[in-house]
């Protein structure tokens, strides 16, 4: 049946006698949401199927009185029955085959996680334990003490040999301009910095010009000696010769003896400063190489953690590779 009718003749003369008011016009059209039932003004209630939306009261005004004529009719149009059943089927097999994909992805989803979870505490039970790792990291903040302490360390005795060769650059300066330039082999200190050649320093120390001049102190001093033994005891000829001769020039004795004096103390000094400086750089050798041996020990232990971390890392690596292929596959 396409559409129902339903006529209520037997309120016809009780309700047409009720004069309409303005909200009469319009047919007050209650819904409840649980029953989805109609209920008009008057009490009576018209039930109907959920589909039936479009339902429509006839009102009619009678001229000149605004009467309502509440025999209507209601009509409502309702599906026929194969047509619902089939529409219903089809709306639920989408809705279960939506659930059970939903379903078998989120399957999926836990079984990932649990495979994860399963690797991740592989690994965690593989880590070294936390105060291993804790010591590790003790010795690694020392050793970099450590390090930045003989930085400064060595800071400070650069600083100090770069002093020490100013200061030798000086003295070898006030040397050069007292003695002159060849001021070491003068004094006599490439023997004792060199061991290995006395004899070209013998030999230079023969023709320096202080050795020449107290040779000549020494000649001026017995040449008058054997000038007067010559001059009579040789004939009138030779004694002619002889006093042709240029007389050779006499130092003062006082000027000799205060230049002696004062290369002596000068040689006694500039030797005491070189074992000083000598002295301070043996010390400092001795020092760096206690300090390089030290730290070639703590880098071969730092080489070793080193190369320990490495391996860890690429296990780890590569259980984090199998693990994300199996999740993949």
């Amino acid at each position: 049946m396409r559409r129902a009718q339903t006529t209520r003749s037997a309120n016809h003369g009780r309700q047409s006698s009720i004069s309409a008011s303005p909200s009469d016009d319009f047919g007050i059209l209650r819904r409840d949401s649980n029953s989805n039932s109609r209920t008009s003004f008057d009490g009576g209630s018209t039930s109907g199927p959920p589909h039936a939306q479009s339902s429509l009261y006839r009102r009619q005004r009678e001229p000149g009185t605004g009467v309502l004529d509440l025999s209507t009719k209601l009509e409502v149009d309702e599906p026929e029955e194969g047509e619902d059943d089939t529409t219903n089927m089809g709306i639920g097999t989408m809705v279960a085959e939506e659930l059970r994909k939903e379903l078998r992805e989120a399957q999926k989803e836990i079984e990932r996680l649990a495979n994860m979870i399963t690797a991740l505490q592989g690994q965690l039970s593989q880590r070294p334990p936390l105060a291993k790792v804790q010591a590790v990291e003790k010795e690694y903040n020392q050793l970099d003490l450590l390090y930045h302490s003989t930085q400064r360390e060595n800071q400070a005795c650069m600083a100090e040999i770069e002093k020490g060769k100013r200061r030798e650059r000086i003295l070898e300066g006030e040397l050069a301009k007292l003695v002159g330039d060849g001021w070491m082999d003068h004094l006599g200190l490439t023997a004792q910095l060199n061991p290995n050649i006395t004899a070209a320093t013998t030999g230079h120390a023969q023709n320096s010009p202080i050795m020449s001049t107290r040779s000549a102190i020494g000649a001026s001093q017995r040449r008058p000696s054997v000038s007067r033994g010559l001059s009579t005891s040789s004939s009138a000829g030779d004694s002619s010769t002889v006093s042709r001769q240029p007389p050779v020039p006499s130092l003062p004795s006082s000027s000799v003896a205060s230049g002696t004096s004062k290369g002596q103390s000068t040689n006694a000094a500039t030797m005491e400063h070189f074992e000083q400086i000598r002295a301070l750089i043996l010390g400092m050798d001795e020092k760096m190489r206690l300090n390089n041996e030290k730290l070639e020990g703590m880098m071969a232990s730092a080489r070793a953690e080193e190369k320990k971390y490495e391996s860890l890392a690429s296990a780890s690596l590569a259980g984090m590779a199998a693990v994300s292929s199996g999740s993949g596959s």
